[in-house]
């Protein structure tokens, strides 16, 4: 297993959106990322690692583990949910107006009070896996509360242009998959055998195999096979 931390760069990559009269406004570079109500205003936070699909991962690696780190600044109690914005946008223009879609089923939610330490989001793995791996697009995450109420409940995170001790991150643990020859002799009730193994069987019983997607299946396999 090997653990990693994406760092949010501040390349244009995270703001917050405000509605109201301020929903033509940008806030990139403003110092806080802010999500929730106050003042009857709702906030939104948009955040994006680039690094989780530009190749600082290894290519074709499983992601065990997957979760979001923000520097609390102001405490709420509201419950934060993570959506991953499905089309792209710049951290320099966006704004409530012209904020993009997003997934209509959360990837992560946690509620945490008080200040002055990270607050952590699970990330749903499978859809981590598939922004990693160019399944799903990588545009990263619209952050925000249930907003049905007009309370004033309201979070407050560093954001990337803050202290570099404080800025969000993405932290993710990944391991290679298993290999056909770790995995063992893995003969099925169909007969087939991995194709990790077929010099050594040819070798072993005298015979070729046929290979068929991906694995090989013997014209006649032994009752025994001696390892």
């Amino acid at each position: 297993m090997t653990a990693i931390s994406i760092y949010c760069d501040g390349t244009q990559d995270d703001t917050f959106l405000k509605d109201g009269s301020e929903s033509s406004s940008n806030y990139y570079n403003y110092g806080t990322l802010y999500a929730g109500i106050s003042a009857g205003a709702k906030h939104r936070t948009a955040i994006y690692f680039d690094g989780l699909s530009d190749g600082t991962i290894p290519a074709d690696m499983i992601i065990t583990l997957a979760e979001l780190k923000l520097y609390k600044t102001n405490s709420a109690g509201a419950v934060l949910y993570a959506y991953r914005f499905s089309s792209s946008w710049d951290g320099t223009s966006i704004t409530w107006n012209n904020q993009p879609g997003y997934d209509s089923t959360a990837v992560g939610s946690t509620s945490s009070a008080g200040t002055g330490s990270y607050m952590t989001i699970p990330l749903d793995t499978e859809v981590t896996q598939s922004m990693y791996d160019g399944t799903l697009g990588n545009y990263g995450y619209l952050l925000r509360t249930i907003e049905s109420t007009s309370v004033g409940d309201l979070y407050g995170f560093e954001d990337s242009a803050g202290s570099t001790s404080q800025r969000p991150y993405l932290y993710i643990e990944y391991e290679e998959p298993a290999s056909e020859a770790s995995a063992g002799v893995g003969i099925s009730a169909s007969g087939m055998i991995y194709m990790s193994l077929l010099e050594k069987y040819e070798k072993i019983f005298g015979r070729k195999y046929k290979k068929k997607k991906g694995l090989i299946q013997p014209d006649l396999l032994p009752e025994v096979i001696p390892i």
